[in-house]
């Protein structure tokens, strides 16, 4: 900002004038204020938490209009570039709240106008910062696609608004096979508005399904206890089997995410959230078989209420995280708490984690019996209020109709084992286990797993019924979206008139498969913390 003689001249200045003494702040500001008043620098900047915004918002007959949305009125440049994205001139502008207009008409050969090219300050926006100028501008948007040699630059462009496109497949058990595409505005780059749409053409039921989400990133501007506040909208559309008749629903969650701020000297591994929602399901009912021609088409809509708070250690070693989970639904209210910790052994790789479970449920007698707590967590069979993408969510015989999530009493295994009243409950604690086994492989990894879970029963009885449920088995690990478990140690309860003795080697896997387009990016980011 003062300019690199200048900068030499104060830097001599000022070491002439305190070697061997203990200047203050002050002495450095008054050693570079010659000419130039440096409050903004040594006041401001570098005692703020507020974030800077400034917005190229129009070109006016080769004047700039430039608004600055923050409350920080700090100096910057404004670069002009040609049209092989060189600087050809540099002009620094005086810090300003409000609007400004800067004329460069003079300068000739300008495809391009940007604010700080070559970044200084951190900004909640630089998508903002640039504007085309003339015939040969850059066009307003860039389309990104796996054709373009713009998918080496890997992350984006923060300074370039950017449209990412994409082929995509997707199957499940009743759409079959369904192509489409992959739509969004961002990358692993974050933006303040982002949104993500995933169209597919379902050839099994000729219908479009598929996902879509709305997104926007807010910094406060202000010192406060919350430091984000992130406000979504997510819907998916999907066809499902009840009784051979083939149904679809329609979901759409409305909700926002509250990231705390750190407190005193609390590390920056740990990170605070509350995430609040409100979910509509509009799905298509079974059809009244007494009628002479049972037809189906009716929907019911079901409505949920989610609250939960999260707090996360996410360092490097034994990182641990505790959760708060309330779900209210006009038939029932549901409480539950998890606590997860992964402690590392000396050997890079290898670890335990420990996961403890405990909730409770309070319901009418018109609640879903699903909407208790199951002790070998959940499926597609039993997810009921569609929280979760499955394969299948039936009784169909089929290698995916196993996929699984850790959910409630977390115990590895499918509901084909056992009947449903000897796993539900409505209240419940569990303990699950894993541990790294010492078996090299050059892809994933082998783990030993055990799982405990305590509960009262009270589904098909009069009174309640304590009942423990227990497994134990080996599992491998192919990342961390994908998990195969194999029980070897189970619950008599899991004996059923099929007696699981019979049950082959696929049968008895249970596959985690935790993975939804719309969350890829959430996971990369916080992954690069």
């Amino acid at each position: 900002y003062v300019g690199e003689e200048a900068f030499q001249t104060g830097i001599q200045r000022y070491f002439n004038k305190f070697q061997f003494s203990h200047p203050k702040p002050s002495d450095l500001q008054a050693a570079f204020e010659t000419d130039k008043n440096l409050d903004w620098f040594f006041d401001e900047l570098l005692h703020t938490n507020d974030v800077l915004d400034y917005k190229l918002k129009a070109n006016r007959n080769g004047k700039l209009l430039i608004a600055n949305r923050s409350n920080l009125a700090f100096p910057f440049t404004i670069d002009l570039l040609n049209e092989k994205d060189s600087i050809i001139h540099t002009q620094w502008v005086e810090g300003f709240l409000g609007e400004k207009e800067i004329d460069f008409s003079t300068v000739s050969g300008t495809s391009e106008a940007t604010i700080f090219a070559r970044p200084v300050y951190v900004e909640t926006n630089r998508a903002n910062n640039s504007i085309s100028i003339g015939k040969n501008g850059k066009p307003s948007v860039e389309i990104v696609t796996p054709f373009t040699h713009k998918l080496k630059e890997g992350f984006g462009n923060i300074n370039q608004k950017q449209l990412f496109a994409t082929p995509l497949v997707g199957y499940n058990g009743y759409d079959g096979f369904q192509l489409g595409g992959l739509l969004t505005n961002s990358s692993i780059l974050e933006k303040l508005f982002e949104f993500q749409i995933l169209p597919l053409y379902a050839f099994d039921t000729e219908d479009i399904t598929g996902l879509a989400e709305i997104r926007a990133n807010f910094y406060p501007t202000t010192n406060s206890a919350i430091r984000k506040i992130e406000p979504y909208n997510r819907a998916k559309h999907f066809h499902f089997l009840n009784n051979r008749y083939e149904l679809d629903y329609f979901q759409n969650q409305l909700g926002v995410t509250l990231h705390f701020a750190h407190q005193g000297d609390q590390p920056n591994s740990i990170d605070k959230q509350l995430d609040a929602n409100w979910v509509l399901n509009r799905v298509e009912q079974y059809p009244n078989l007494s009628l002479p021609e049972p037809q189906s088409g009716e929907y019911e809509n079901e409505q949920f209420l989610n609250l939960e708070y999260t707090r996360s250690n996410l360092r490097k070693i034994n990182p641990n995280e505790a959760k708060v989970t309330v779900q209210a639904n006009e038939e029932f209210l549901r409480l539950s708490g998890e606590y997860n910790y992964r402690y590392d052994f000396a050997k890079q790789g290898e670890y335990a984690k420990l996961r403890f479970f405990g909730g409770g449920i309070f319901s009418s007698n018109e609640a879903p019996f699903q909407a208790n707590f199951s002790a070998i967590g959940r499926s597609g069979k039993n997810d009921y209020d569609f929280s979760n993408l499955y394969f299948y969510r039936g009784d169909e015989s089929s290698f995916l109709n196993q996929a699984w999530t850790e959910a409630d009493g977390g115990l590895k295994a499918m509901e084909n084992y056992a009947f449903a009243s000897d796993y539900y409950g409505d209240k419940m604690a569990a303990i699950n286990a894993e541990v790294t086994l010492p078996v090299g492989l050059p892809i994933g990894k082998f783990l030993a797993f055990s799982d405990v879970a305590l509960f009262t029963k009270t589904l098909g009885l009069e009174e309640s019924e304590s009942s423990v449920l227990y497994d134990a088995g080996i599992s491998y690990q192919f990342t961390d979206l994908v998990k195969i478990y194999y029980p070897v140690l189970l619950s008599d309860e899991f004996k059923p008139s099929t007696d699981i003795e019979e049950f082959g080697f696929q049968d008895k896997l249970v596959i985690s498969f935790q993975f939804n387009p719309l969350d890829i990016k959430q996971r990369l980011r916080s992954k690069m913390r």
